[in-house]
């Protein structure tokens, strides 16, 4: 399914936490990564198999979890979320800038991105916050457009009905309409299940379709969307250990819905994630199967598909995943790999760059490959260097000895499952033959029992009337009881009647409290004006007497002054009176 592939990194570069290689509006392609020294760096390249240019640093912040895209300008978008709070960048090579996301969230929360792309002339971001509190998270959806970002809106909470149990496990995309694809596992007792659901931002959230009742945990699902906004869905089921596939097309019914399932192949259990690429009517999809790469592909937009088989020259490496970015409806054909041990083990692994042709190079039968015309020609000429013709007969041995490797696999597999099968059909057998067992034993105690069981009808036809007579005296018991309730409602009544008297009889006490409260305190106020008005008088009666012994004393003068007036001029006061009169 693959063409040659070509080594991207020559030096190891360090886990890789995102990769992502993006188509620009020119035919060119961009790949970032991390490099060793944590930096977001990124190289060009001007075709899928051209020759990519000398690794550049981005100028910006320090790069946790990013995700990239493209707008209609031309300008790469990236959006980082790190211990300092998200960020976002845009430009082009040789022109920068960067801004800082405050509003995002508080400070507190932690952020993954699920989704960042443009549609409909805007960039539309997708990230989950998980707060300082266990449970608490929360979907978020926000858009860049006329050079801002709006106000982030929350899709989706633990307060929602229907996310109860907090999801884990997210894929998210957006079609050419604005609709939005996730998938998520939720956990429920000892397991994981597998959900869909479409919603439109700032709206309510559309209802959940279970996909599979059983998933692995941590394995994410490969979904992409193609031209038509059909959903393409490819995933594990732990249960069965089965690799499937399910479309939804756009619309309602009948055209529109969900489609029937396919299992691609019954046994893909590991634990990297499956990957999807679609392009036009062709879908393919890639796993992990003991060791090796394996794909398989559809020609007719997933109805049907063709033999499974390992990807020529891709020996003692591990799928790493799908590296994303591109316009709406345009699937990069790209898949990434790591050599020698599985990524998540790998300290430093190396890393492949692999352009996929989505058409089967090799045919499932047995037959040798065909020979170009000119290759013929060329090996019927004596003397000349057979070394092409040797290659393509070597590389269609090893093609053989990987298909019958995976038949040998295959088939130990099947001898393991008949195995197993054969133990539960020798289980199911003993089973059987207890069950016959009992089966007899039950019924010579049904024979031993039939006198028993005239006795218990007899006895039940005498409870049958036993029970008439409990209804009747039931039914009179139960009028008793209604005349009783109605009599303990009437008492109730007159009690409530009664309180409510008490409760006005209380408020008029209270009333008459408050008017003798007033009377003492207009009483306590007279009290203290008689003291006063006493006090004045008492002051007023000295005064008085100050007075009155003052005016003695003025007489007792005046006395004293007529008589020594009248010793000294004899008949002066006399006249003095007259004339005063």
């Amino acid at each position: 399914m693959a063409s040659e592939y070509f080594v991207f990194l020559e030096k190891d570069i360090g886990p890789q936490q995102i990769a992502a290689v993006v188509r620009h509006p020119d035919s060119s392609y961009w790949y970032l990564y991390l490099n060793p020294n944590r930096q977001l760096a990124f190289r060009l390249a001007s075709s899928p198999d051209g020759e990519w240019s000398e690794e550049e640093i981005l100028p910006v912040g320090g790069a946790g979890d990013w995700v990239v895209a493209v707008d209609g300008g031309g300008d790469l978008h990236g959006v980082g979320f790190e211990a300092e709070g998200p960020r976002h960048w845009c430009g082009r090579p040789g022109y920068w800038e960067e801004q800082a996301l405050t509003h995002f969230v508080d400070k507190h929360d932690k952020i993954f991105p699920l989704f960042l792309g443009h549609r409909q002339d805007a960039l539309h971001l997708v990230y989950l916050t998980h707060g300082p509190l266990s449970g608490d998270w929360s979907l978020n959806y926000t858009e860049w457009s006329n050079l801002t970002w709006g106000e982030p809106l929350i899709l989706a909470s633990a307060e929602d009905t229907g996310w109860e149990c907090q999801p884990e496990y997210w894929s998210a995309d957006m079609d050419s309409q604005g609709l939005l694809h996730l998938v998520y596992a939720q956990p429920d007792f000892d397991r994981w299940k597998l959900y869909h659901r479409s919603l439109v931002p700032g709206s309510t959230s559309g209802k959940a379709f279970l996909l599979c009742a059983s998933a692995p945990p941590g394995i994410l699902p490969g979904m992409v969307i193609d031209l038509q906004d059909d959903v393409h869905l490819l995933w594990v089921d732990a249960e069965s250990g089965e690799l499937k596939y399910r479309q939804r097309q756009k619309g309602g019914w009948p055209r529109g819905g969900w489609l029937k399932e396919h299992v691609i192949t019954p046994w893909a259990q590991d634990y990297l994630n499956p990957v999807l690429l679609i392009q036009g009517e062709t879908v393919a999809a890639a796993w992990q199967q003991a060791g090796r790469v394996c794909g398989c592909i559809s020609k007719d937009a997933g109805k049907s598909w063709e033999p499974t088989s390992a990807l020529a020259g891709l020996k003692d490496t591990w799928l790493a995943r799908y590296v994303s970015g591109r316009q709406p409806g345009e699937m990069v054909a790209h898949w990434s790999f790591c050599t020698n041990s599985p990524p998540s083990n790998l300290v430093t692994p190396t890393l492949f760059l692999v352009p996929v042709l989505l058409q089967q190079e090799v045919s499932e039968a047995t037959s040798p490959p065909e020979q170009p015309a000119a290759v013929e020609k060329h090996c019927q000429e004596p003397g000349q260097d057979l070394s092409f013709f040797i290659q393509q007969h070597n590389d269609y041995f090893q093609r053989l000895i990987q298909q019958v490797e995976d038949l040998k696999y295959t088939n130990t597999q099947l001898e393991l499952a008949l195995q197993e099968k054969i133990r539960e059909l020798n289980a199911a057998a003993n089973l059987s033959r207890q069950a016959e067992a009992r089966a007899r034993s039950l019924s010579q105690q049904m024979l031993t029992q039939h006198d028993t069981i005239k006795l218990m009808e007899s006895n039940l036809q005498r409870a049958t009337g036993e029970r008439g007579s409990l209804m009747t005296e039931n039914q009179k018991l139960t009028q008793q009881l209604e005349a009783l309730k109605e009599e303990i409602k009437s008492h109730l009544t007159a009690q409530r009647e009664k309180e409510t008297e008490l409760v006005n009889q209380k408020r008029v006490v209270r009333e008459k409290e408050n008017e003798l409260a007033a009377a003492r305190q207009a009483l306590r106020e007279k009290e203290a004006e008689a003291v006063t008005l006493a006090r004045y008088l008492q002051e007023k009666e000295h005064s008085l007497a100050a007075l009155d012994r003052q005016l003695r004393d003025v007489q007792e003068l005046y006395r004293q002054a007529q008589q020594k007036l009248a010793e000294r001029k004899p008949g002066l006061l006399e006249r003095l009176s007259k004339a005063i009169q």
